[in-house]
Formats: C-alpha cells, structure tokens, sequence
C-alpha cells in the first residue's frame, strides 16, 4: 500500500447514483422556441468535491407527440450534456463530473421546437451518494 498526498476538501465528494438529491418536480415547463432556451434550473447551495460526479435526469417531449424537439443539460448557460431528441415522454439520464462547482453554480435544461409545436420537459433531477472516503492504495 502506498499513500498519496492529496488536497483535502471541506465538502463532500459525490458519485453517481440514482438517489435524488435535488429536484424541479413533475410542473411542465414549456417553449414553442425555435432556438434553445432555458426551462428548468437548480441552484448549488454549496460547494462540491471537484472529482465528484452526478447522475442528471430529465424527461422532454414535444407536444404534438410526433415531431422531434431537442434538449440538453448546461451548467451555468455552458453547454455540458449530449443533445438529445425525441417526440414522446423520454427519460435522459447523463453523468457528469464537476470541475470543481462551487454555490450558487446552476444546473439547467435548455431546450427548443424543431418546427410548428412546442417542447415539453419536466423533472430536473440531480442524483448521487455522497462519500466521506477516498480509496488510497
């Protein structure tokens, strides 16, 4: 066994999971938006272990059920997630890792219409576990 010296944090580091930490709920926010814009947002009410890394959910769909709609995860209007689409209720799931988020920092869906209809999405989620232990070998 060997030790490394590392930095120690004051605040927890996290790892995926699909235990909800933080969520906007199931309210439909909508946008009949050509261009992406911001639907859902959670706000940090603290820091986070820079090599900590989250599991975030959303659904989106478009309301006609039929015609594609695109939505993607950003953290603090950055572009972070995979562009996703679809035309009926689906559940996107992505890990992320943090780069050191601090409070106040937000995590967002954007999303946007593809034509004559609007996109739907709901249930921001934010999940992991949280962990007080490092492996040091």
């Amino acid at each position: 066994m060997s030790y490394e010296s590392r930095q120690r944090y004051d605040y927890k580091y996290f790892y995926p999971s699909d235990t909800v930490q933080a969520t906007t709920g199931a309210t439909v926010e909508n946008s009949s938006s050509t261009t992406m814009v911001k639907l859902l947002e959670l706000t940090s009410i603290n820091s986070i272990h820079p090599e900590s890394t989250f599991r975030i959910k959303f659904d989106l769909r478009s309301d006609s059920g039929i015609q594609n709609v695109e939505g993607r995860i950003y953290i603090n209007d950055t572009a972070v997630g995979t562009l996703r689409a679809c035309q009926a209720w689906t559940t996107y799931t992505e890990d992320l890792t943090t780069t050191g988020w601090k409070l106040g920092d937000r995590i967002q869906i954007y999303a946007r219409a593809l034509g004559a209809w609007n996109v739907e999405v709901k249930q921001l989620k934010i999940c992991g576990e949280s962990s007080l232990w490092e492996n040091t070998t």
